[in-house]
């Protein structure tokens, strides 16, 4: 019997079952109880900081047309509880694992975090949270930093903040980034009418399906400008979201806000691959990745030369 489509990839050194991954700070232990995590590519814990964080103060979340605007404030157990408590369960599941860093206090506790990991613990790679860093030196200072502070590749997660996102992703790239992770959440507001004041502070982040144009076309542009692979995030809801971004340059996806409405969202989105592998008679994933770029040169060639 023929064997089904091959979702598997090669991501920094290490093989995933499928190119589907959990979004930083939208996923905990509690899915385990709705779904199999053993289904999933990778599993991206809650980003950590040096120190325990309790996150900021209710209202976090706000829901907008088409998204959702958080204010969360990065609560997380720090990393020397994560290291002892959380990450032994987290092991367990047999899935490569990517711990998200977040630093506080700039890029010196990216650093001290950083030199906590190492080959051997069982972490797959180590994601730089540069939420409210957009500067390319400093971007690209602090991944090199932390390449040079532990033996594990380091990803360099992007958000829209005036800058070019192409040049933010050849920083980090230029840094020793071995991935790039785009996009983070986009700054945005809502305010309040009644009470005449924003709903949630100045640094809420955009995220759902209302960012996903924006962001597929930073995936398509930063896919062009860099060598290292691309995760592409940012609204992605369903197997055909998914596939926009691989097809505009993402070797793997991240599903984040969808997964608070359908907690089998990531599940269903591996499953919708798979499907639309068989109807279009595509045997590997890999085949997928960046091929609208060079469907769009070959219909260029093809005008020209007519």
């Amino acid at each position: 019997m023929a064997s089904g489509p091959d979702l598997s990839i090669e991501l920094l050194g290490q093989r995933l079952q499928n190119p589907v991954i959990e979004a930083a700070g939208t996923f905990g232990e509690e899915y385990s109880e709705l779904i199999d995590f053993r289904k999933l590519g990778a599993l991206v814990p809650k980003t950590i900081s040096l120190e325990p964080h309790c996150g900021s103060p209710p209202p976090r979340l706000v829901e907008t047309p088409a998204g959702l605007l958080n204010f969360v404030g990065g609560d997380n157990p720090g990393v020397k509880k994560f290291i002892e408590e959380h990450l032994p369960r987290w092991r367990r599941y047999g899935i490569p694992i990517i711990v998200g860093l977040r630093g506080h206090r700039g890029p010196d506790e990216y650093v001290r975090i950083a030199s906590c990991f190492k080959r051997g613990m069982g972490v797959m790679a180590l994601e730089l949270n540069f939420k409210f860093m957009s500067d390319c030196s400093s971007i690209s200072d602090t991944v090199s930093r932390c390449t040079q502070a532990t033996d594990l590749p380091i990803i360099a997660k992007l958000r829209p903040a005036g800058v070019i996102m192409t040049e933010m992703a050849l920083a980090a790239e230029s840094g020793g980034a071995a991935a790039i992770s785009l996009v983070n959440t986009i700054p945005a507001m809502v305010i309040d009418v009644e009470r005449q004041v924003p709903e949630l502070p100045l640094g809420a982040g955009l995220s759902g399906p209302a960012i996903r144009p924006i962001a597929l076309k930073m995936v398509w542009d930063v896919y062009e400008a860099v060598k290292v692979p691309v995760i592409g995030m940012g609204g992605v809801a369903d197997w055909r979201s998914a596939l926009e971004y691989i097809l505009a340059g993402a070797s793997a996806v991240a599903v984040g806000t969808a997964m608070f409405s359908n907690p089998y969202a990531a599940i269903e989105t591996i499953d919708g691959i798979r499907d639309y592998m068989v109807r279009h008679g595509v045997m590997r994933v890999t085949d997928l990745v960046g091929l609208a770029h060079r469907n769009l040169r070959a219909q260029s060639a093809l005008k020209g030369g007519a």
